[in-house]
């Protein structure tokens, strides 16, 4: 039986120091000196052997920690020092060691979680504590739980938390059953009482409790979103304890210099004095994305906003008196910091700039993008779109097709695309050059990676981008997994589980 496993570990990795390592990853891999290597940080790498023991090794191939332990992991964050594990007495416990293999934080833990400035979460026998890198207790194990927020611990026993700082000092008396985030180094806290109060980053009570009011959040300039618990309206409140804007909206959401506010399922805009910007005529307003799962696209464009009325989409602006882009669209969405994608009722795109003007009429169908370039097709032709401001190019394709992207969000941001020619399949880049020829019967993405399954003489295997063989042409069938691809072939055992690199 053959078997030849790769994972993909859900750590953080360097660029350059996978770069550096991939040589020396691959070869390990291929002589099968180690079933795995990872954690590509700091100049060394973590591996296992394949009687499940994990080392580290450096950028030579030295072994500096020897592989006797079920688990090791590369923090970034920690340049000299390593988590690990090992099973104790038929139970599995945790700890931190050094460069030269000296126990650090005693392997006497069931968790232990680097926090942040030489804070290290612990846990033992469902009690927490935290300790320094150099093994002095901070807080003792005792608590139900802790979190850091704003270089402030936050401390529970029994359902009641307490502040403390990063030398484990009380910082202050107040007790509270629930803290919001800190912003502006402020935070919401509840108490037992339920009420609630706004406290600052050392514990004191900057607002107090308003009787038959909650406060909700923290927004910029010192203003506070406050809820009526009679009427279950909301309103803003200031610093100074007044109400700027009184509690009689279902929703209120603080945007640039404005607010979004929700009232009889219609929303609108706003100012900080309650005076009406835009009026209450929009199903929903949203902070400059939408696609067809209503998930973030690029980031915002200026004081722009996608709106939403009766089912069809536009854009707006707060401080202009016209639409940007009418409400005419199927759909709309944000593209490189600088258009909108729209689709009209008969799924074509067109595209407009942030400030509203036309470039591409709806007569098209968008595939992939790429930095300013788009793949796109029009009656029956293929292009690819390059975009300057607001002009644009079109470089026609002679292919018969482009091939939709499978299992990534529509408008994908890759440089590559599928393309088909007389029944073949091939790839081509943002370029125009093909760099996969169409010589295979079958071609499909591996998410937003750069390789590629393939079907040739009705075997499938892997090749990347610039067209070599990674997976032998030469299984039956092929499953995308989570992390992997698992490869079979039918009526024997033979297996092969391939790594997605992203």
């Amino acid at each position: 039986m053959k078997i030849f496993k790769l994972f993909i570990l859900l750590f953080p990795f360097l660029s350059f120091s996978q770069n550096k390592f991939e040589f020396i990853r691959e070869k390990l891999m291929q002589n099968k000196k180690y079933e795995y290597v990872y954690g590509f940080e700091n100049n060394f790498a973590v591996f296992r052997t394949f009687d499940k023991k994990m080392g580290v090794i450096d950028s030579t191939e030295n072994i500096i920690i020897k592989p006797i332990f079920s688990f090791i992991y590369n923090k970034k964050q920690l340049k000299n020092l390593f988590e690990v594990g090992n099973e104790i007495n038929k139970k599995f416990k945790r700890g931190f060691i050094d460069l030269k293999g000296n126990i650090k934080i005693p392997i006497i833990y069931d968790n232990v979680i680097y926090l942040e400035n030489g804070l290290i979460r612990v846990e033992k026998a469902n009690k927490i504590g935290i300790l320094d890198t150099l093994n002095n207790v901070i807080l003792p194990t005792k608590f139900d739980n802790i979190s850091v927020d704003n270089n402030l611990i936050i401390a529970e026993i029994k359902a009641l938390s307490t502040l403390y700082n990063f030398q484990g000092k009380q910082i202050s008396n107040i007790q509270f059953t629930q803290i919001s985030e800190f912003k502006n180094n402020n935070a919401i806290v509840d108490f037992p009482n339920k009420t609630t109060s706004i406290i600052d980053n050392n514990g004191n009570i900057i607002l107090k409790s308003i009787k038959n009011y909650n406060f909700e959040r923290i927004f910029n300039h010192n203003l506070y979103l406050i809820k009526n618990n009679l009427t279950s309206k909301i309103g803003i409140i200031n610093s100074k304890n007044e109400f700027i804007i009184n509690c009689k909206y279902d929703e209120i959401k603080q945007v640039n210099s404005f607010f979004i506010a929700k009232s009889n399922k219609k929303n609108g805009f706003i100012s900080s004095t309650d005076s009406i910007i835009k009026p209450f005529v929009y199903d929903e307003i949203y902070f400059s994305y939408f696609d067809d799962a209503v998930i973030f696209g690029d980031n915002n464009i200026g004081e722009n906003y996608v709106v939403k009325k009766d089912n069809l989409f536009g854009v707006i602006n707060p401080n202009i008196v016209n639409d940007i882009i009418a409400m005419n669209y199927k759909s709309i969405r944000t593209l490189f910091d600088n258009y909108y994608i729209v689709e009209n009722n008969e799924n074509k795109n067109g595209l407009f700039t942030k400030s509203g003007k036309r470039i591409l009429n709806e007569n098209y169908e968008f595939y992939n993008v790429y930095k300013n370039s788009i793949f796109a097709t029009k009656e029956n032709k293929q292009y690819i779109i390059n975009l300057e401001e607001d002009k644009h190019y079109e470089k026609e394709i002679n292919v018969n097709e482009f091939v939709k992207f499978k299992d990534v969000q529509q408008f994908s941001k890759n440089e590559n695309q599928i393309i088909k020619n007389e029944n073949k399949f091939g790839v081509i880049n943002s370029t125009g050059k093909i760099i996969i020829p169409c010589d295979y019967d079958y071609i499909e993405n591996i998410y937003l990676s750069k390789e590629y399954v393939v079907k040739k003489n009705n075997k499938f295997g892997i090749i990347n981008s610039v067209n070599k063989i990674v997976v032998e042409i030469e299984y039956d069938n092929f499953k995308k997994l989570k992390e992997s691809i698992l490869f079979t072939e039918n009526n024997k055992t033979k297996k092969k589980y391939h790594e997605i690199t992203l």
